[in-house]
């Protein structure tokens, strides 16, 4: 095969050729019809056969040339196909990128190469290209993906979302000119009831599904805000100094109050906001500043916080077993019995807001915007004022203006696609004619579908149907454990490096010799000590050799990216742990924090960070990869972090099926794959290729050896 550079040249002296070629025949065309004097016919046509005989001879140069620039794409694609079901994603770009550059056309080479981006954390890079295919034959793939990504990503990395904005004025009233709420100043969602709004003004509160049907209900008392208790199906509603637990029963206009189970009734209260965990009510006092929390049963004050009162508080949500309070242009975040945790900073006064994951949708007098865990914002709707927002089915943003008695309803386009998140990780073959399929599946929120079994999956090869395959998820079948341990050789872990050596002994004596165990001392130029089963001294013989003098500069995220790196290719639960001084401006590497943070969130490997002094970006690095980060006081206690090591969740599926390719031996052949899956109401698909394991014939004294990858 010719070399890349050699073929290239010589196709562009070819095109020379052929350019002068046609030139010719032109310049012959010219002159008859001219008039001109022609050369006589017998020299004519012996120059015509001539250049009928080399344009002929180029011609087919050119068709070889065509075939070699078409190997050359098939070359990569292979090769990429190849290195992206090993995971070896930065290879794999590499390669589906050369793939492309021969040959631009195939949608679905574009498409694996996003998945690479995507997964190495390149996550604009992955955008770009599925916006380009979106529109493809591929578009049933790349759209859940683009939903997937935008519904994370887009609230966390600022990215501008495409949105449909359309206005309600009171819902559907408007049609029979009449008003279905009036001077509403809460809006709240609860997926078993819709969206609901209290209509301030004359005591009622009604509830809306995704199709706008509506369903009223009257306290006749002023309601200031709603909460719905999912375990004993009632309604909470907030007056300024009442609380009411309300069952919607069959008779919703409570003309005698029958619906009415609960009164309890405060003195010197303000009441905004109310929110519910587990057996306690979270109810906001703009009075005394301060969150109470009231016992479902009795309606005690159980306790109040925080210890300092807020400045001024607008608005209360609970998410995850935490209590989210915005006040002023902060949003507080506390733990359940009042513990200030941490807190964000919002660029205007809130006058509302509504979790997703991580991130949130705030409401202002200037608009509604995204607010990211990294504290970054980018703008929905700007130039309105807006009082409170919710997101409900498929994610629609609900944003109330009070003001203007209405409720403008924006729509993420990709956000619609209320589907699971498939995505193959690895393709590999241990015991051929057994191909394994490492699967993740997220839901839109991209929180974990556990228990999924064999018959939620079905598995394509090359467009025919697997008869069941065989599921387990890694957690539970996967009983080896690999931890990578990354060291920061700086003067700060230098001097507590005897505490150090104490707490990877123990944590060595707990885990089992099954388990694999990295380690990597980090400095200008780091030494690695090479997987192994554990051991207790080996490890520790191998610090106290390397780690004789601390180091002025040092690497730390390359060497948390090379162990994530490392870890890929472990099918076992996999885990980095990071001790570090928590100094970042001595850290020379050139990995970026949030490309590494997004190639550990997106392969699955959770990062423990151990800092000796705060710093909030390893802090973000560590919660958003479903990691712990600890303060040094945990050196004291390895059972801390042997606990939540122990508690991780792997969020992969392997997938067992046997190829219906065996009797075929297509020996390096690319085979394509999909795997779809069903999870209640809610579906999810991804597709890639692998490359045929080479297997002998019988014939020819071979039987089924492990394969490929």
């Amino acid at each position: 095969m010719l070399q890349e550079k050699e073929w290239k040249l010589k196709f562009n002296l070819l095109l020379l050729e052929i350019l002068n070629i046609k030139v010719i025949p032109l310049i012959l065309a010219v002159s008859i019809t001219l008039g001109c004097e022609t050369p006589n016919h017998h020299s004519e046509n012996l120059e015509e056969t001539n250049l009928i005989a080399t344009k002929s001879k180029i011609v087919e140069e050119i068709e070889k040339f065509k075939d070699v620039k078409f190997g050359l794409g098939e070359k990569f694609l292979i090769e990429g196909i190849d290195y992206l079901s090993t995971m070896n994603y930065n290879r794999a770009i590499y390669s589906l990128s050369k793939s492309i550059f021969y040959n631009p056309i195939p949608s679905e080479t574009k498409y694996l190469l996003a998945k690479a981006y995507f997964n190495s954390g390149k996550i604009k890079n992955a955008i770009d290209l599925l916006e380009e295919i979106k529109d493809s034959e591929l578009s049933t793939f790349v759209l859940p993906k683009l939903s997937s990504i935008y519904s994370r990503l887009s609230l966390s990395f600022n990215y501008k979302l495409p949105l449909s904005y359309f206005s309600l004025t009171n819902i559907y009233g408007i049609l029979s000119n009449r008003k279905v709420f009036s001077l509403p100043s809460s809006i709240r969602f609860f997926p078993e009831k819709g969206i609901a709004i209290n209509s301030f003004s004359d005591g009622k509160f009604l509830t809306f599904d995704n199709q706008f049907s509506l369903s009223h209900y009257t306290l006749g008392k002023k309601i200031v805000d709603i909460a719905y208790d999912d375990d004993k199906k009632v309604f909470w509603l907030l007056g300024f100094s009442e609380l009411y637990e309300y069952s919607e029963g069959w008779f919703n206009l409570n003309v005698l109050n029958i619906n009415t189970k609960k009164i309890f009734k405060f003195s010197g209260t303000n009441f905004r906001k109310i929110s519910i965990l587990d057996e306690w009510l979270y109810i906001l006092d703009t009075l005394s500043k301060k969150i109470l929390v009231i016992s479902k049963e009795d309606g005690r004050v159980l306790f109040s916080f925080p210890e300092a009162s807020l400045h001024n508080p607008k608005d209360l949500e609970v998410y995850s077993g935490k209590i989210f309070v915005s006040d002023s242009n902060e949003i507080k975040v506390f733990s359940k019995y009042g513990e200030h945790l941490y807190s964000l900073t919002f660029r205007d006064m809130i006058n509302g807001f509504c979790t997703f994951g991580d991130s949130f949708v705030v409401a202002s007098d200037n608009g509604i915007f995204l607010l990211s865990r990294e504290g970054n914002t980018s703008s929905i709707v700007e130039g309105h004022k807006f009082d409170d927002v919710a997101i409900g089915y498929e994610n629609k943003i609900y944003a109330l203006s009070t003001e203007e008695n209405r409720i403008e309803v924006l729509g993420n386009e990709y956000l619609h696609t209320y589907n699971l998140d498939v995505d193959i990780k690895g393709v590999f073959s241990q015991h051929f004619p057994m191909i394994g399929v490492l699967v993740g599946v997220r839901n839109i929120q991209q929180d974990f579908i556990d228990n999924l079994r064999s018959y939620n999956f079905e598995v394509l090869e090359s467009g025919a149907s697997i008869v069941m395959p065989e599921c387990e998820q890694t957690y539970s079948f996967l009983k080896r454990k690999s931890l990578y341990i990354v060291i920061e050789k700086s003067k700060e872990v230098f001097e507590n490096i005897d505490i150090i050596t104490s707490f990877l002994r123990e944590l060595l004596e707990q885990l089992r010799p099954s388990d694999h165990i990295n380690l990597s001392i980090v400095d200008e130029n780091f030494v690695t000590f090479g997987k192994t089963n554990v051991s207790v001294l080996t490890p520790l013989e191998f610090i106290e050799k390397k780690f004789t003098a601390p180091s002025e500069r040092y690497k730390i995220l390359d060497g948390i990216s090379t162990a994530v790196t490392e870890l890929l290719y472990s099918v076992r639960r996999n885990a980095v742990l990071v001790i570090s001084s928590g100094n970042l401006e001595s850290d020379s590497s050139l990995t970026d924090i949030y490309t590494l943070l997004d190639y550990a969130y997106n392969n699955f490997i959770p990062i423990y960070v151990i800092s000796l002094s705060t710093n909030n970006e390893l802090k973000t690095l560590a919660l958003s990869t479903g990691g712990k980060y600890y303060d040094k006081s945990v050196l004291l206690s390895p059972t801390i972090f042997l606990r939540d090591y122990e508690k991780v969740r792997v969020f992969r599926y392997l997938v067992v099926f046997k190829s219906l390719h065996e009797t075929l031996y297509p020996d390096g052949k690319l085979v394509d794959l999909e795997v779809r899956v069903r999870y209640g109401n809610l579906f999810g698909k991804d597709r890639t290729k692998y490359v045929f394991p080479k297997v002998k014939k019988a014939s020819e004294g071979g039987g089924a050896p492990a394969g490929g990858h």
